[in-house]
């Protein structure tokens, strides 16, 4: 507990890493509550988890000393993995009146705010530790399960839209840019859990996503879970209080020239505008080649939406047999007419 009242010293990193990997090594292990996410917790895991808060509050990610970076490249990734086993008690309750930190429904936000800074912080770095950008997701993704921070954290990423002038990842002033292109991450493990995190903070609503993120985004999402048709999958965040509308006026006299794709302003083709009929369809021919190119090397394969709402690979030459031939049909009931005449 002397820890409480200093920062952290370079020459502390080894002893507290030895000591909250044996920690977490101890409590990964222990048993939950039957039909929660919950621990029984203890004065001593109490005592812990405020130390822990200390500690990590403690390390601020724009600091650029070389040393203290390597300090803090040791120990995070163990403080996070340690607090994936009680998120839900890093938010205490406090005044609003005399509470000078972040909070949100008189809940203290610190500690989701301190993880989110250090997202956008390497999120932004193209040399950004990719697994420092897992461990920050998951356990952003387990305090969602408190309503308070849910709110928080789309109120911080996912703010009230307004007038509609770029795409969402081109808005570099705002975290949710960053947290947006994570969505796409060569990574898939950062893919989906970036998608998972902004779904719930959606409550789950495919409508939602899609005017924050775009479709293009949420694809990869709304196929694992079913959902390309639309609609939304009950679970835990549906029981929460409706969030209000937060739809602008600006937005909303933006939305008829919103690309639901991109979640950007729609782009006039002019080059379609200026074509001929005929140019046009030569255009569209190429186009053909070019899909039936791709399907014979294997680089595409044809998928359609299934009864589950996810997408399944076609068979092609299924398909087509169950297509009726009314040309052929057609001649041969013409041949019959003339073979009878015949006679």
């Amino acid at each position: 507990k002397q820890w409480y009242q200093r920062r952290v010293r370079g020459d502390d990193v080894d002893m507290l890493t030895d000591l909250f990997m044996a920690i977490f090594n101890v409590t990964i292990h222990w048993e939950r509550e039957e039909g929660t996410q919950s621990l029984a917790f203890t004065q001593d895991t109490r005592d812990f988890i405020q130390m822990v808060k200390f500690v990590y509050e403690g390390l601020d990610p724009a600091i650029k000393h070389e040393g203290y970076q390597k300090m803090r490249a040791k120990f995070l990734p163990i403080l996070i993995n340690a607090a994936t086993q009680f998120p839900n008690l890093f938010i205490d309750e406090v005044d609003p009146k005399t509470f000078k930190g972040p909070h949100y429904m008189n809940k203290d936000m610190t500690f989701p705010r301190t993880l989110l800074t250090q997202l956008e912080c390497e999120a932004s770095d193209k040399k950004g530790d990719k697994m420092m950008i897992i461990s920050l997701l998951s356990v952003l993704n387990r305090m969602t399960g408190t309503r308070e921070c849910r709110k928080y954290l789309r109120q911080e990423i996912l703010p009230p839209l307004g007038k509609v002038t770029m795409r969402p990842e081109e808005e570099t002033h705002l975290i949710k840019s960053k947290v947006v292109k994570l969505m796409t991450h060569v990574d898939n493990n950062v893919a989906v859990l970036t998608s998972e995190l902004l779904f719930v903070i959606c409550k789950n609503n495919v409508e939602r996503m899609v005017k924050y993120t775009g479709y293009g985004n949420s694809a990869g999402l709304f196929n694992r879970r079913g959902l390309l048709g639309g609609g939304r999958r009950r679970s835990a965040v549906d029981e929460m209080s409706p969030d209000e509308d937060s739809d602008t006026e600006d937005y909303k006299s933006s939305v008829p020239d919103v690309d639901l794709v991109t979640a950007g302003p729609a782009r006039e083709n002019v080059t379609l505008k200026n074509m001929t009929e005929e140019e046009k369809e030569v255009e569209a021919n190429k186009l053909i080649n070019l899909i039936d190119d791709m399907h014979r090397k294997g680089v595409i394969k044809p998928g359609n939406v299934g009864e589950d709402g996810k997408v399944t690979e076609m068979d092609m030459a299924a398909q087509l047999a169950q297509i009726p031939d009314n040309g052929e049909e057609e001649e041969e009931d013409e041949d019959l007419n003339l073979d009878t005449n015949l006679f």
